[in-house]
């Protein structure tokens, strides 16, 4: 995820087993288990927000091949770096009805600035990793042509299960402030327990907890609860804005100045056959004789 002063907002997401796929639901219910080989339902997400218009793009069933440090993601290549991480995106927007759009090509550099903590086991068989709370990154995409640099972060979940089946919903925070980072997380599992994480990041790459009150905020669009961390709306007079309002999940810039950056997902809502319809119409599958 990268965000600039001037409210880019850009995220990458590479799915190994989309989690979010209508597609992946489906073939878990059916039949022999190699119908849910995940690697069937590779993915990747490309989310554009900001001046000179939106990216959108969802494809899935991509060829996978991998190494230690390369992952290709049909012709997007992620690979580590010294410092941090480099994309080279190849792919296509997602029109509606899951057709394919416009060429996306281009590359991502992300510096780390902090290098995160251990994973953290957020739902029984669910870790998560911060791997850089803090980072800078340079945006240069050929194709539609925009360039930008700015605050960079980067996480990564491996899970045994699927989501849904671990989590109920969660709700998720990553802000800076002078030469630190913080991450909030909070949610209900899927047995009804709850979570709560908090961590702050000093300059030097320690990491505590910490402790952060929450205030309810406007729902989303499609009626998702919103809290908010108290004090990251209000500095310097920030009006938050919704980036991405979908049935069962939402971002939205909470500050600029902060790279504020907030998702609220009700995995509850997800599972919903008539939300697992609308998924299809914003979810391009790669099949023989096309292309991502």
């Amino acid at each position: 995820m990268v965000s600039d002063d001037r409210q880019h907002v850009l995220t990458v997401i590479a799915f190994l087993g989309s989690v979010f796929s209508p597609a992946y639901a489906a073939a878990r219910g059916e039949g022999p288990t190699t119908l849910a080989d995940p690697l069937r339902f590779a993915a990747l997400n490309v989310a554009l927000h900001g001046p000179g218009g939106a990216i959108w793009v969802q494809n899935e069933g991509l060829a996978v091949q991998r190494d230690r440090d390369t992952l290709d993601l049909g012709g997007s290549i992620f690979r580590a770096t010294t410092g941090g991480l480099r994309i080279d995106l190849d792919t296509r927007q997602t029109r509606f009805f899951g057709r394919a759009g416009a060429r996306v090509t281009g590359r991502i550099e992300l510096e780390a600035n902090i290098v995160g903590a251990a994973g953290l086991m957020l739902a029984p068989g669910q870790p998560w990793y911060p791997v850089m709370p803090r980072g800078r990154a340079t945006v240069h995409l050929e194709t539609p042509g925009v360039t930008f640099s700015g605050a960079a972060y980067h996480d990564a979940n491996v899970g045994a299960a699927p989501l849904s089946a671990a989590f109920q919903g969660w709700q998720w925070v990553r802000s800076q402030r002078g030469e630190g980072a913080q991450v909030l997380y909070r949610g209900r599992r899927a047995d009804g327990t709850d979570f709560d994480v908090a961590l702050a990041w000093d300059p030097d790459g320690r990491c505590r907890p910490r402790e952060q009150d929450w205030t309810p905020w406007r729902r989303t669009g499609w009626g998702l609860r919103r809290d908010v961390p108290n004090g990251v709306i209000t500095r310097n007079g920030a009006t938050p804005r919704t980036l991405l309002d979908a049935p069962f999940y939402a971002r939205m810039l909470l500050n600029p100045e902060d790279a504020a950056i907030h998702e609220t997902v009700d995995l509850r809502r997800f599972e919903r056959a008539w939300v697992q319809h609308l998924l299809t119409y914003r979810t391009h599958r790669v099949t023989a004789g096309n292309t991502p």
